[in-house]
């Protein structure tokens, strides 16, 4: 018995030590690589930026970096990410960014109705958590921020190649694209228009916006993250991007630059007439397209309250 046993423990072991040797090799073939499509954090443009993007896709989509470094002679990143619009996510953004980069001089938040708290340690929001699988295993440093947030678990963490293979990274790891829109163009870019012909979920969207009880938690989220950049010298400014009118609501969409005001935070309101009315500026109902994209980005251009907050230093 005793000889099968030692047979089996050395089977084991031998597995563990290749999977382990495996995982090593491919932690250090993917670092600072891209290999998957909606994670901007190892675009290598992104080093020291000076003016940085924070927010969801309406922020991934919605802000070209490229324009405002013509513009403004700044080294920028976009850093949203699809389907995290917490403030969590958005604070740990600029702290990882902190890891390992200067302060930026410029923080600018997608800040909307569809905000929400979130936090590192009560967190139902795990949307693209596998495109995340990469920095589970012996997180550290800048990696451990992601994989607390996303509360990949003890076998995840310590078990060589099993985030890899229960998110289905492995391959990606393997044959790694280094590309994607943020490398490509800075930004997530679509050139498509939306098609208002075509059934679609704009009814769901207003389910998405917080309510109003949830002002006072907001408030406080958002409080301490001007707090974090106060405290590195980072000016912050809030932009609500646009949403075309048929999911527009009034109260909700005043409720925050109520909210930015009461904090002293600059704070600028995209939803004019001209935005909320033109179709052709959409890829649906609450994204522009590539052309929306251009038209956003010349509002700001010519917005007072936007070139005073870029103008002034920190």
């Amino acid at each position: 018995m005793k000889p099968f046993l030692s047979k089996l423990i050395g089977y084991f072991g031998f597995i563990f030590l290749i999977a382990l040797l495996l995982q090593v090799f491919l932690s250090y073939r993917i670092q600072d690589k891209i290999i998957s499509d909606n994670n901007p954090s190892e675009v290598s443009s992104n080093k020291n930026a000076e003016l940085l993007f924070l927010g969801n896709s309406r922020c991934s989509m919605h802000f070209d970096p490229a324009f405002f470094a013509t513009n403004y002679s700044l080294r920028c990143a976009n850093l949203g990410i699809n389907g995290h619009h917490d403030l969590a996510m958005a604070t740990l953004q600029l702290q990882r960014f902190m890891m390992a980069n200067k302060a930026p001089k410029y923080v600018v938040l997608n800040f909307d109705p569809f905000t929400s708290v979130g936090g590192s340690t009560n967190k139902s929001n795990f949307v693209l958590k596998d495109e995340f699988a990469r920095y589970a295993f012996f997180p550290h440093d800048k990696d451990s921020l992601y994989a607390n947030y996303f509360k990949f678990s003890l076998a995840e963490k310590y078990l060589p190649l099993y985030a890899l293979f229960k998110y289905r990274q492995f391959r990606n790891c393997i044959f790694i694209k280094n590309t994607n829109d943020y490398k490509t163009f800075g930004y997530q870019k679509k050139d498509q228009y939306w098609d208002t012909l075509v059934p679609n979920n704009e009814r769901f969207l207003k389910h998405k916006y917080f309510k109003k009880s949830a002002l006072p938690s907001i408030s406080i989220a958002l409080s301490a993250l001007n707090t974090m950049c106060v405290r590195h010298h980072i000016k912050l400014l809030c932009i609500q991007t646009p949403v075309h009118q048929s999911v527009y609501d009034t109260v909700l969409y005043s409720a925050t630059g109520t909210l930015c005001r009461q904090l002293k935070i600059p704070f600028i309101d995209v939803n004019t007439p001209y935005f909320a009315s033109h179709s052709k500026l959409y890829l649906n109902a609450n994204h522009l397209n590539t052309y929306g994209v251009g038209q956003l980005n010349l509002f700001l251009k010519k917005d007072p309250v936007f070139n005073h907050f870029i103008t002034q230093k920190p």
